[in-house]
C-alpha cells in the first residue's frame, strides 16, 4: 500500500511507474490518473519508508477505474479508459500544497478508504432548489379539454398497510385573465374531498418564442411559489396547491381572490392610512424575498392581489413570473423585464453621475432595490392617483439631479411629511441609498400605521 498527502488527492496505491489510484478528499471519488500529475510531497510504503518528496500539484480524480483494467504504459499515453485526462506539462506552475483536513486521515494497509468528511462549498444562489419543486407535483391526468384528475394516496387511519387512493376531479370554470407569459382560469372541484371549492389555474405554454432570448425559465416561478406557499409565508404571498403539466405547459394551482388584483380598485385616490398598509404588508412580503435570495422584478399592481378590501386591506404578492435569484446584493440578472411605469431607473440604463457602484464591469447586474422602486412608485400612484414621472423624460431628469423630487403634488394632496419622505426613501436615484425592505419596515411613517389595532386584525384571524 502506497500512501501521498496531497492538498486535494490521496494517493492510495501506485499501479507501475506511470499510474497512481487515489481519492479526493473534496469529492470523496476515488480514480486513476498519471503519475505525473502529482509531484510527491511525500510517499511512504506500508512500513513507513519515504520513497520521494516534492511539491504537489492539485489534481481532481477522474470517475472510479478497477486497477486490474489499468495497463499502465509510458506517462505520455492516455488509456481509452480515460479520455478526458491530458499529461501535465512539466514546466506547469507548481500550486503550493495547503495543510491535509484532519478529517481526511490517510488510509492505511488494514483499512478501507475512509468516509471522507467534505469541505462545505457554498450553493449558488441561483440553483435551482429542485427537491421543492419536484415534491410540489401533482401526479395529474387528462381526462377531457377541460377536466383533470389528480391522483394522491393515504393510510387508512387505523390500519397503516393499507394504502387509500384519494382521487380529485377539477373544471373549468371560466376564464379570468391574462398575463405576460400565460393565462389564468377558474376551476371548480366536481370530484373528491375538496368538492365545490375554487382555485385559480396560471397555464404558461412551454417556450412561447422562437428566439432563445425571449424564453421564460418557468423553473424561477415553479421554485418561488413552492418556496412561499410554506405555512410562515402564507400571509405574505398568493399560496399555491401544486402544479402539473402537459406536452405543452406548465399549470400552477393557487388561490382564488375574489377580490381580484390592487389594479381593479385604483379607481381614485387612496387614503394616506391605506396606503400604509398595503405598502407595509407588501414590505413583508418582499422582506421575506430579498432574505431568501429572490428578487420579483415585476412588482404592479396587477400581482398584488387582494384578500380584503378597504377600509382594514389584506393583500398578497403573486406572479413570480420574471422571479430570479439573487446573488448577495445583485440579481446578476441583465435582461430589461417588468411593467414600464414601475421599472426603477437602472433597469431602463438611466444612472446618476454620482452613481459610481453600479458603473463597475457589472454594472448591468441590477440589486433586488428594483423591487423597492417599484413599490414606491405604487404608492405614489394610489396616494396621488398618478405616477411619481409620467414622462421618461422626467425620470431622466430627476435621476440625474435636475429635476427634484415630485414633493409638491404630495404636499398638495396634505399627504404627510414622514410619508412624502418614505416614498423619497424607496424612489432614490442610487439604487444602494434606497431603504431596503427590512429597513423600510422599520421606518416611522409605517411604524405609526402599524400600531393601528385594525390593521392585522384580519390577517391574524
Amino acid at each position: 500500500m502506497q500512501i501521498v498527502k496531497n492538498d486535494q488527492i490521496l494517493v492510495i496505491q501506485t499501479l507501475g511507474d506511470d499510474w497512481l489510484k487515489g481519492v479526493n478528499w473534496r469529492t470523496g471519488k476515488t480514480g486513476v490518473f498519471p503519475r505525473t500529475y502529482v509531484r510527491f510531497q511525500e510517499i511512504t510504503n506500508s512500513q513507513g519508508e519515504k520513497k520521494s518528496s516534492g511539491n504537489v500539484d492539485m489534481l481532481a480524480a477522474s470517475q472510479p477505474q478497477p486497477a486490474a483494467a489499468i495497463s499502465p504504459t509510458q506517462h505520455t499515453q492516455i488509456p481509452p479508459s480515460l479520455p478526458h485526462v491530458k499529461p501535465v506539462s512539466q514546466s506547469r506552475p507548481v500550486r503550493q500544497p495547503e495543510p491535509m483536513p484532519a478529517a481526511a486521515t490517510p488510509p492505511t494497509e488494514s483499512t478501507q478508504i475512509p468516509v471522507l468528511q467534505l469541505p462545505t462549498r457554498p450553493v449558488s444562489a441561483s440553483r435551482l432548489d429542485t427537491d421543492l419543486v419536484r415534491d410540489s407535483k401533482l401526479d395529474t391526468s387528462f381526462t377531457g379539454e377541460d377536466v383533470v384528475c389528480h391522483t394522491s394516496y393515504t393510510f387508512h387511519p387505523r390500519n397503516r398497510n393499507n394504502r387509500i387512493v384519494v382521487e380529485e376531479k377539477w373544471k373549468v370554470e371560466r376564464y379570468l385573465g391574462r398575463g405576460g407569459f400565460g393565462q389564468v382560469d377558474l376551476q371548480k372541484c366536481v370530484q373528491g374531498p375538496k368538492e365545490s371549492e375554487l382555485r385559480a389555474v396560471k397555464k404558461i405554454i412551454k417556450d412561447p418564442y422562437d428566439d432563445e432570448t425571449k424564453k421564460i425559465n418557468y423553473d424561477r416561478e415553479l421554485e418561488a411559489i413552492a418556496k412561499f406557499s410554506h405555512e410562515k409565508y402564507v400571509h405574505c404571498f398568493a399560496r399555491s396547491f401544486g402544479w402539473y403539466e402537459n406536452e405543452n405547459a406548465i399549470f400552477i394551482t393557487m388561490e382564488y381572490f375574489e377580490n381580484g388584483d390592487l389594479q381593479k380598485h385604483m379607481r381614485g385616490r387612496f387614503p394616506e392610512f391605506e396606503v400604509g398598509q398595503i405598502a407595509s404588508q407588501i414590505l413583508e412580503g418582499l422582506s421575506y424575498m430579498h432574505d431568501n435570495g429572490f428578487a420579483h422584478r415585476d412588482l404592479k399592481p396587477a400581482n398584488i392581489l387582494v384578500k380584503e378590501r378597504s377600509p382594514n386591506w389584506w393583500v398578497k404578492i403573486s406572479d413570480f413570473g420574471i422571479s430570479k435569484r439573487a446573488s448577495g446584493d445583485h440579481t446578476a440578472l441583465h435582461t430589461l423585464v417588468g411593467t414600464p411605469r414601475y421599472l426603477a431607473p437602472e433597469v431602463m440604463r438611466i444612472f446618476s453621475p454620482e452613481d459610481t457602484e453600479d458603473l463597475d464591469s457589472d454594472t448591468m447586474a441590477y440589486t433586488v432595490a428594483i423591487d423597492q422602486w417599484a413599490l414606491g412608485a405604487i404608492a405614489f400612484q394610489l396616494l396621488a392617483g398618478r405616477d411619481p414621472f409620467p414622462q421618461p423624460r422626467s425620470l431622466q431628469t430627476y435621476v440625474h439631479g435636475k429635476e427634484p423630487f415630485p414633493s409638491s403634488v404630495l404636499a398638495a394632496l396634505r399627504i404627510s411629511e414622514p410619508c412624502i419622505e418614505f416614498l423619497k426613501a424607496l424612489l432614490a436615484p442610487i439604487p444602494s441609498r434606497r431603504l431596503n425592505a427590512n429597513s423600510a419596515l422599520k421606518h416611522p411613517w409605517l411604524e405609526e400605521i402599524s400600531q393601528s389595532p385594525s390593521l392585522w386584525t384580519k390577517v391574524l384571524h
